[in-house]
């Protein structure tokens, strides 16, 4: 496999050393230590200095905590339950390497080359990975809680569906079209992530950021969003059937024919949202803020609306069940109600009254010595 960019840090190997890195594969812990000596001399640019060439070295559960490998060449190197906790690793290359079950906690992996390494089962909580290469790299299994993947191109790396990415930071990270079912996004960060086309279905992604993330045409069923963060999102076409996404944040989010029949909207904060012609039929918007939302053609049939905030939505064309004006919050005026479902304004200040015996009630109806609504 070629070697990335940095290559041109590699000396080219003669003929013995070639011979010499694929034939010595298993190392004492005084040649090792004299390897990673004159690599630090290297890199200091010191008399005696070598790079270190750990290709296809046998290093199985050997202690390198704390060891700067930065610019080394591991490539195809045996590291199985090896100990690099807090090691640099910086632009190393590490090519089809073996890393199952190894400690890579608090490692600086920044742009070093993981394509085709197998990190099952391996412990990368609090590692930064920034511009690293992870093309076909196997990470299944592995815990990545925390891990800084900022801007990393996740798009061929296998399973990943079944790491631990709780607290991982993946801002700007491209993750399109990726299989991520019932993976852990516990608390990350995804802001301006793109997932768009991703299979995120009964995925965990509970108080996680996805301010201004792509997710348009995403698939999302039943996944836990609970408090998750989605201002300025795009959603437009997502398929969002029994989605929990009580008390979450998407203001001005884009979910132009988003499916989002049967979700859990609860208190969820859709204030200037683009709802045109979503799918909310049977959904739960019990105390949702949905002021100034955009719910053109949306589809409101058997939805919950009680104690929902309409005031400045538009409604041109929505379809509402017919009692609908009984259970939002009051006073409201909501733009473009359509005709069958627009109360004369006798039947409004009843219906207000009526409402006004559960809640504050609008103001037309409240007597001088009760308080203002808000």
């Amino acid at each position: 496999m070629k070697k990335p960019l940095f290559a041109k840090f590699f000396a080219a190997p003669t003929a013995e050393e070639t011979t010499e890195s694929i034939s010595a594969q298993t190392f004492t812990a005084q040649k090792l230590g004299e390897v990673l000596a004159q690599h630090e001399k290297w890199l200091l640019d010191e008399d005696g200095g070598q790079q270190a060439n750990l290709s296809n070295a046998n290093l199985s559960g050997i202690d390198l905590k704390y060891a700067q490998l930065k610019v080394s060449d591991l490539g195809k190197a045996n590291l199985t339950d090896a100990n690099l906790e807090r090691a640099s690793l910086e632009n190393a290359y590490l090519c089809e390497a073996t890393l199952t079950g190894a400690n890579l906690e608090y490692t600086n992996l920044r742009d070093a080359n993981l394509s085709g390494a197998d990190l099952s089962g391996a412990h990368l909580s609090v590692t930064t990975l920034c511009g690293a290469q992870l093309e076909a790299a196997d990470i299944r299994d592995a815990d990545l809680n925390s891990a800084d993947l900022s801007g990393v191109d996740l798009r061929r790396v296998k399973n990943l569906s079944t790491a631990d990415l709780s607290d991982a930071r993946l801002r700007g990270a491209d993750l399109s079209g990726m299989q991520l079912q019932n993976s852990s996004l516990y608390r990350a960060n995804l802001s301006k992530a793109n997932l768009s086309g991703s299979d995120l279905t009964m995925a965990g992604l509970v108080l996680s950021n996805l301010r201004e993330a792509d997710l348009h045409e995403a698939v999302l069923h039943r996944g836990n969003l609970y408090g998750t963060v989605l201002d300025g999102a795009n959603l437009s076409g997502a398929h969002m059937q029994g989605i929990r996404l009580e008390e979450a944040h998407l203001r001005g989010a884009i979910l132009q024919s988003a499916d989002l029949q049967k979700g859990n909207l609860e208190y969820a904060d859709f204030h200037g949202a683009d709802l045109c012609r979503a799918d909310l039929r049977g959904a739960n918007l019990e105390g949702a803020d949905l002021r100034n939302a955009n719910l053109k053609e949306a589809d409101l049939r058997g939805a919950d609306l009680h104690g929902a905030e309409l005031d400045g939505a538009d409604l041109q064309g929505a379809l509402l069940d017919d009692d609908w004006t009984m259970v939002v919050k009051s006073p409201f005026t909501a733009q473009n109600i359509p005709n069958q479902h627009r109360p004369l304004p006798d039947e409004l200040h009843s219906k207000c009254m009526a409402y006004m015996a559960a809640e504050a009630g609008c103001a037309e109806c409240q007597s001088e010595s009760e308080p203002e609504l808000e």
